[in-house]
């Protein structure tokens, strides 16, 4: 899918960011820099993903062996939150995780002895999203990285 849209240099804010750029973005560098580095940022992007649509991959001569790109799994960070207050959980890769939805929170559950105990939640800005995923709860996590305030997980798609 070729994503052509040009960021406009007035946009300023990371929200405003499309989705698609935001990718290659880190919003906690993006949200330390002045206007004029957010501009040069920014244009730098727009230049990364125009180079990444002109590459043709599709292209080969008969004398070339043909390479099956490698496809991997569709997947999105999340992060999890608040766990100072609910028992101070740190997440391991060996953790089962599983997750609930809760009207406007989901919970994060950890397999502990047998029974699932709430440990932490979703961020808020994960919240939307996710349940806008179907069945998003039968949906496999893979654990990335943890500390003792967050921890991120791929949900896999």
């Amino acid at each position: 899918m070729h994503h052509n849209i040009q960021i406009p240099v007035y946009i300023m804010d990371y929200i405003d960011i499309p989705d698609f750029h935001r990718q290659y973005i880190r919003k906690a560098a993006y949200n330390k820099m002045d206007k004029k580095q957010k501009e040069m940022y920014l244009k730098s992007i727009q230049e990364l993903v125009s180079s990444f649509n002109k590459l043709d991959i599709s292209t080969s001569s008969d004398d070339e062996p043909i390479h099956k790109p490698i496809i991997k799994p569709k997947r999105r960070r999340i992060t999890f939150v608040d766990m100072k207050y609910r028992y101070n959980h740190v997440f391991t890769k060996d953790d089962q995780v599983k997750l609930k939805n809760d009207d406007d929170v989901i919970k994060v559950l950890v397999k502990e002895n047998k029974k699932w105990k709430h440990v932490a939640y979703v961020d808020r800005e994960d919240v939307k999203w996710l349940q806008s995923v179907d069945d998003f709860t039968q949906l496999p996590l893979k654990w990335v990285n943890s500390y003792k305030t967050q921890a991120f997980y791929d949900i896999i798609l």
